[in-house]
């Protein structure tokens, strides 16, 4: 239970459906091998609450045999939900899949509770025996129950949008501008001034495009730094990646100074992107898109980047209303609940630069509007 315990927390927060608290894996071999110690606390309390709320063995064991049975249940009904909210597949195949599987699981309540003999019908054997103290263990299926419905929930709307325009430059008289529209017509135009400074501005999935804070500073301060590089951080599944093989870098061509980059992480690397290591593989490729005028590009690099400036997000989170038929109120209010008062409030006690070696002094953080 324990390490099922800390396989599910760490899935929850590689689906981004849980904040990223400090976990830690105990094997160069095994990565899903993990220790979570905030849950190891949290597990340890819970265990001795139920052994203290119970007056006898046969009750604790009556109470874990219910707990069990309606996990499984549980399950069952959760898969049926995502085949058709999730999935998007028929209404009949979602129906179909409950009816089976749910059959051996729920059965009449009056089933004698006989392992041997009654497997199929576990979770109506079970219930028989909440009378005789099986009740103990509800509220903490309950809440194993909720975490996993939120990552249901989640997964069927899983694109973050911000509420606001692209960005859009424009090449006149070697100025760049920043642009948003509305409906199509164009509202604000501003000329962005470029400052002699390095801004990595760190984005929290993989894939290409323009993180969200990009967007956010400059609408905010309309200026550019000489720098620009966005990062995309991919944690594959090795123990430790080579110095020489982090950073893959690539160079936006229509503006000057702009870089992709995707930063190569193993399962047991710290989180501490080196500026020395970045700027000379920047600097490598600068010398091999252009050998004749790239010295003075790369000595400017190199004295601008001797202080860089992290831009990490934080997202304000809100709840987008989804169309559920018959039940779009309750499914609405129970995932305003889960992503606006549960998540934002984790999200802001286990912020993601609380695994970072890098120096709070470096790293600004910047406002986004997001739906989910």
């Amino acid at each position: 239970m324990i390490t099922a315990t800390f396989s599910l927390t760490q899935q929850l927060i590689n689906t981004k459906s849980f904040p990223p608290i400090r976990m830690v894996h105990t094997s160069d071999a095994i990565q899903g091998q993990i220790y979570i110690p905030a849950v190891n606390w949290l597990l340890m309390i819970a265990t001795v609450v139920i052994v203290g709320a119970f007056s006898n063995l046969a009750n604790l064991t009556n109470a874990y045999g219910f707990a069990v049975a309606t996990v499984m249940f549980s399950t069952s009904l959760l898969i049926a939900t995502q085949i058709y909210y999730v999935k998007g597949w028929p209404i009949v195949l979602a129906i179909g899949y409950f009816l089976t599987f749910g059959f051996f699981d729920v059965p009449c309540i009056g089933t004698k509770f006989d392992l041997g003999r009654e497997t199929g019908l576990f979770w109506g054997a079970s219930l028989k025996k909440v009378p005789h103290g099986a009740w103990g263990l509800e509220d903490k299926f309950d809440g194993a129950n909720r975490q996993n419905l939120r990552h249901f929930i989640q997964q069927s709307d899983k694109k973050i949008e911000v509420d606001d325009s692209e960005l859009s430059s424009s090449d006149t008289n070697s100025a760049l501008y920043y642009m948003s529209a509305d409906a199509g017509a164009l509202v604000e135009r501003k000329r962005l001034q470029r400052i002699p400074t390095c801004a990595i501005f760190h984005k929290m999935s993989e894939g290409k495009g323009v993180p969200h804070t990009f967007i956010g500073l400059i609408r905010q301060w309309p200026a550019l730094p000489r720098v620009v590089i966005f990062l995309s951080v991919c944690v594959v599944s090795i123990a430790r990646v080579p110095k020489e093989e982090r950073y893959i870098v690539s160079k936006v061509r229509s503006v000057e100074g702009f870089y992709g980059v995707t930063y190569y992480v193993g399962f047991r690397d710290d989180f501490d992107v080196q500026m020395g290591d970045l700027v000379d593989t920047i600097c490598d490729l600068e010398r091999s898109s252009n050998t004749t005028g790239s010295a003075a590009i790369i000595e400017e690099i190199r004295l601008i980047s001797r202080t860089a400036t992290h831009i990490v997000p934080r997202y304000h989170v809100v709840s987008k209303k989804v169309n559920a038929g018959v039940a779009s109120v309750v499914v609405n209010w129970l995932r305003k609940y889960l992503i606006e008062d549960v998540y934002r409030r984790l999200a802001t006690m286990f912020p993601e630069t609380d695994n970072w070696l890098t120096s709070a002094d470096e790293i600004i953080r910047v406002g986004i509007n997001a739906l989910i």
